[in-house]
This record gives structure tokens, sequence and C-alpha cells, in this order.
């Protein structure tokens, strides 16, 4: 069989443990093609190996022929035919109904038990029953632990990272192909994501009704008889005022719900799962504030907001309620290319030059930002163990140094002596005191600022994807244009607009986010900063004092 090598379109930075990490243009051997879900198993020209995305390489030199490519498993017949047929036409029929068969069956047997759900965190049984359980105390906790156990996450993503084998997924690709050229009229109340003129073009239109969502009241509970253990949060969201309770597994749901119905937009992963300690105060903590940050961008997305998934995740109390609205969210007749059925754009016809040049720019925003992201990350990491350690210990020598010499000069009993002796000495403790404000410091800045570094280093990961979609969706036409008849070359002219539109669209929404939110971030570390500095001077300014 021949070699078969492919080249990688962009970088992808390893998320975990088993994936191989590549930069742009560098060539590797693909070992295995029938991993599934969009991933191949490939070996770099130093003899590692490991997972990488399929959407993010370019076959240059191909090897047997399909016939011989193996069954990719998880995939009934009926797929596996179309996820064959993609590399040999321009679309295949995949805009049936056929597609929720298996997940219906699958379901219907679930929904009798708790074990539908995918969720390594809530997987807790008890050997004992000793754990009593109770509220947890909705506090910040200790901040120290908290950011503690964020960095070591940080350096240790491999053990707590999930691979989400569906985000490069085929099947998307597949699709979109399908919108294009198979693509069939859908009413226009169907037609619920709308985009409007802005003021840097193509953007989502507002939401009409802005609301919120606090999470709030974290408390163990149990199941099968206390023998499972699990987390419950209370919802209240600002349109009803009436709380639900959701578990990590509810909102993982939702994620994946999101993600595979919105392909093309930005929905940023959760928090890693997390098997030990999962129960105590600080992990809880630190948690809720993820979660309530995750929740607080759904809000604030003009299509996400105003989803019926994300209103049935926000409102439905009734375990019965919540199961229809759970089977009608993953039978969803709008998901991946399909959903884009449902947009309407603006009547106005894009500036095909300058849309390219704005995707190409934001591209080249997104690299970059990516690195900058991951150094300030390294940084702020490194700042707060510095904090913590030598910067702590060094005042506190300094000031044990003082506090030895004012002890030095106690043996002079002259009464004209006896100020410098204490001013010294309450100089060492100053140098002292400092030393603990340094420690107790990062949270008061660093950590915040850091927080919501890991929540866009997520978020930037969900764009390569989004924009090689649109690439793909370019290229596809242009390959295929001279084939079409002439009438029907419009109407693929103008479904390409909609995809254009649409990560115009989402380039807008996030860029938006972005000044917003780092504005927020650098003001809040900025004043911590000056808060910090303003202790540090008082503490030296009564030292100075004592020698007057």
């Amino acid at each position: 069989m021949a070699v078969i090598l492919a080249k990688a379109l962009f970088d992808f930075a390893s998320g975990g443990q088993g994936e191989l990490g590549f930069h742009e243009n560098e060539v590797l051997t693909i070992t295995r093609q029938d991993i599934g879900g969009g991933w191949w198993e490939a070996v770099n020209s130093f003899g590692e190996d490991g997972l990488v995305p399929e959407s993010y390489l370019e076959v240059i030199q191909d090897a047997a022929p399909l016939s011989s490519v193996k069954p990719t498993p998880g995939l009934v017949p009926s797929q596996q035919q179309q996820a064959t047929a993609s590399e040999l036409s321009i679309c295949v029929p995949a805009f049936s109904g056929d597609d929720h068969k298996v997940s219906a069956v699958r379901d219907d047997a679930c929904d009798e038990c708790d074990g539908e759900w995918d969720d390594d965190d809530d997987n807790s049984w008890n050997v004992c029953n000793n754990d009593t359980s109770g509220p947890i105390p909705d506090t910040n906790g200790n901040p120290r632990n908290i950011l503690r156990r964020r960095r070591e996450k940080s350096h240790n993503q491999s053990s707590n990272v999930r691979i989400t084998l569906n985000r490069f997924s085929q099947f998307h690709r597949t699709s979109v192909n399908c919108f294009l050229f198979e693509a069939t009229e859908v009413h226009d109340s169907d037609k619920n994501a709308v985009i409007v003129h802005g003021n840097n073009g193509p953007a989502w239109k507002g939401i009409d009704c802005p609301f919120s969502c606090v999470i709030t009241s974290p408390k163990k509970e149990t199941k099968f008889r206390g023998m499972k253990s699990f987390i419950a949060y209370q919802l209240m969201p600002s349109f009803s005022n009436t709380a639900v309770s959701r578990r990590y597994k509810h909102f993982d749901w939702l994620q994946q719900r999101l993600s595979e119905k919105y392909s093309v937009l930005a929905v940023p992963p959760l928090p890693e799962k997390q098997i030990a300690g999962r129960f105590e105060d600080d992990f809880v903590s630190q948690r809720l504030q993820h979660l309530q940050r995750w929740v607080d961008r759904m809000c604030r997305h003009p299509v996400v907001a105003q989803s019926d998934v994300f209103h049935h995740f926000l409102t439905c109390a009734d375990d019965k309620r919540w199961k229809v609205g759970k089977r009608d969210a993953e039978k969803d007749a709008y998901i991946g290319g399909k959903f884009f059925l449902t947009i309407q754009i603006p009547v106005q016809p894009l500036d095909e030059k300058e849309s390219e040049a704005k995707i190409d720019n934001f591209g080249k925003l997104l690299r970059s930002m990516d690195d900058g992201v991951k150094s300030l990350i390294d940084v702020c990491e490194s700042s707060t163990r510095k904090h913590e350690g030598p910067f702590k210990k060094e005042f506190q020598k300094l000031g044990n140094a003082f506090t030895t010499l004012g002890k030095s000069f106690l043996s002079d009993d002259r009464r004209d002596a006896e100020f410098l002796t204490r001013a010294v000495e309450q100089t060492g403790q100053a140098y002292d005191e400092i030393g603990n404000l340094f420690e107790k410091q990062p949270p008061n800045d660093i950590a915040f600022l850091l927080e919501g570094l890991y929540e866009y280093r997520g978020l930037l990961s969900t764009f390569p994807e989004t924009l090689l979609l649109q690439k793909s969706a370019l290229a596809k036409v242009q390959e295929c244009a001279n084939r079409l008849p002439e009438s029907e070359q419009q109407q693929v002219l103008c479904r390409t607009e909609v995809i254009t539109s649409t990560v115009l669209a989402e380039i807008d929404h996030f860029n938006q986010n972005r000044v917003t939110d780092f504005r927020d971030y650098m003001q809040k570390f900025i004043q911590g900063q000056v808060s910090f500095y303003k202790q540090v001077i008082a503490k030296l300014e009564d030292a100075l004092q004592k020698y007057d």
C-alpha cells in the first residue's frame, strides 16, 4: 500500500493526551484513517505519533483505492456510504430524516436509566454511605488554592481534557455541500437567525429582549439511596425568576447540542471534567464560576440566546417535559450544514474581495492572538508562582535581617537610642507584612485576568474549523461551477453568500466581545495592581515615620 502524506493547512496545538501537534505546511505521514469523528492517526518527521484533525490536513500523496478503506467504527452502513460518497461527488443526500433513527432508538432506551449521560464528572459511586448530602458554601473558597489548582490543570491537561471527536466531523462538511447544491427552501418562520448590515459589515441582529442567568447554591445530592453523588446548581434566568436545578452533565449535554447544531458558531468548551476532589468547596466554587462565565457568554450570543434548546435548558423544571425537549433537540432538523437554511441575510450582495480580505485578516488575528494569549498565560502563571514563593521569601528575608539588626541594638540602653531600635524592628515587621501581601495578591488581580485568558484560549480553538469550512465551500463552488447548469449557478452563489455572511457575522460578534472583555480584564487587573502597591507604599511610609 502506498504511503499517505498530508500537508498541514493550519497550526494545531495538541490539547490532550493522544493528540499530535503540528505547524502550518508541515508534512505528516497518515497511518490510520479509520479513527472516526474527523480524526486520523499520523506520524511526524521526528517519529512522534498521535491523533490529528482531518480537516486541518490536505492529502498530497494518496494511498489505496477507496474500496480498501476500512469502515469507520460506530457508523451504520448508510452513514458509511455517505462518508465515502462525499469524497467522490459534489453531494450526498443527507437531508433526509433518517439521520436520527439510530439516535432515537438509543435515546428511547437510555431515558429509562441514568446512564444516557456521558459524564465522568457525575459518575461517583460511594462505597460507603458516610457522605451526607447538604449545601456547599457559595463562596470564593480559598483563592490561593483555587488559583493553584487551576494552574496545575493548565500544566497537566492530559489527564482531564476530553477529546471532542465530532469537532472535525466529516458530516459537517458533507452537509454544507448539500446545502450548497441540494438545499430546499424553508418557511420564513424557520429563518430565525437574522443577519443585518452593521458598522463593519454583516452582523447578527441583536437580541430582542436581552437577559441574564445567575448560577447559585451548589449542593451535594445523592441518588440510588446514597450510592451516587453529584453537585446540583440552581439556575435563575432573569426573564422568568424561576430556579431550575442542573448538574454538570446537563451543561455537558447542552454544549454538545449547541456545537452540533451551530457548528459554524463559536461555542466555547466547558471547563474540564475532574474525577478526584470534585466535592471540595474550593473546586465547587471554581466550577460554579467557570459555568457562570460559560452561561454568560451564551446569553450574549444573538443566535444561541434565542434558540429553543437553550431556553429549554434554562427553564424546564419537569422531568417528563425535560425528556421530551431533550429528544426534540437531539432530533433537530437543522443541525450542522442545515443550520444555514435558517439564516436570513440582507438583500444587498457582499463584495467578494472585501469579504475574503476580512476573513483572511481575521485568520491572521487568530494566529497572533492565540500566541499572545498563550504567552500571557505562561507569564501570569509564572508571576503567580513567584508571588507565592520567591517574592514573599525575599521580602521576609529582608524583614528578618532588619529585625535581627534592631535586636542587636538592644544592648545600647541609652534613652536617645531606643527610638532607633524600635524603628529598625518595625521596618523589619513592615517588610515581613509586605511579603505576605505579595503572597495574597494574585487572586486580587492576576486570577481574574487568567480566567479570562483560559476562556479565550478555548474560544479561539473553535474558529479554525469555521474559517476552513468557508474556504472549502468556496473552493467546492469554483470547482463545480462549470458543471452546473446556468440556472443553478446563481442559486449556488446566493447560498455561498449565506455561508460567508454567517462567518463574517460571527467574526463581528467575536470582535465586539473581545474589545469589551479585554478592556474589562485589563481594567480590573490594573485596579488590583494599583490597590496592591498602595498597600505596599502605606507600609513603607508608616515605617519611614518611625524615624522622625
